[in-house]
């Protein structure tokens, strides 16, 4: 069985390029061990959707299409906010935490709001790691 790999702190998240399929997104965990690829997979019925990563708490300026990239520490709660651009602006936000192992939880967390009116809905949110 492997050994769990030590957390290492001074995470840097960032979105990896355009839109490779219309429903999915790559987001990338870099640390000095190396690349953990962290898979959003969204869902949704429409193909424009604006994606942002924070640490939990921490207040976002700027755009929802503005991403650079944030610092999160090593087993620090994080949050994702998927913004669907459609007729109505609803915001799906889940709140996870990364563990830095072999054995990455398959899901890291759940939709914690509800769609509105005729806006896309989502059926599944998965949040998933390659360590």
């Amino acid at each position: 069985m492997p050994m769990p790999r030590a957390p290492v702190p001074g995470w840097t998240v960032s979105m990896n390029g355009s839109f490779p399929e219309p429903d999915k997104f790559y987001i990338n965990f870099k640390n000095n061990i190396g690349d953990i690829m962290l898979h959003v997979s969204t869902r949704l019925n429409v193909m424009n959707v604006a994606l942002s990563v924070r640490p939990s708490g921490q207040s976002y300026s700027g755009s929802e299409y503005d991403l650079d990239p944030f610092p999160i520490l090593a087993n620090q709660p994080f949050m994702i906010t998927i913004k669907a651009v459609s007729l109505f602006d609803v915001q799906y936000i889940v709140d996870g935490k990364l563990y830095i192992n072999h054995t990455v939880p398959r899901s890291l967390g759940s939709v914690q709001s509800a769609s509105l009116g005729d806006a896309p809905t989502v059926n599944a949110l998965d949040l998933w790691c390659d360590a």
